[in-house]
């Protein structure tokens, strides 16, 4: 995932709202979760936390003299 956030921007709260909805659109994700930690008064550490949801689909193969069918990872 890339991110829009670079090491001298200022602490914008919908920037990091924006991120996490449009994260939550893809539909990939489990769980997001967003740790902003002031460390001075100039500067936050930002932790993103992402789980991934494990993905899954049912695959069917047809061939001249077999058929394959099972979960796809």
């Amino acid at each position: 995932m890339s991110c829009c956030f670079r090491k001298v921007d200022t602490v914008n709260p919908l920037a990091f709202s924006d991120t996490e909805r449009k994260s939550w659109l893809k539909n990939v994700y489990k769980d997001i979760k967003f740790v902003i930690t002031p460390v001075d008064e100039d500067g936050v550490d930002v932790v993103i936390y992402i789980r991934d949801r494990w993905n899954w689909s049912l695959q069917t193969s047809v061939d001249f003299s077999r058929l394959t069918t099972g979960p796809l990872f």
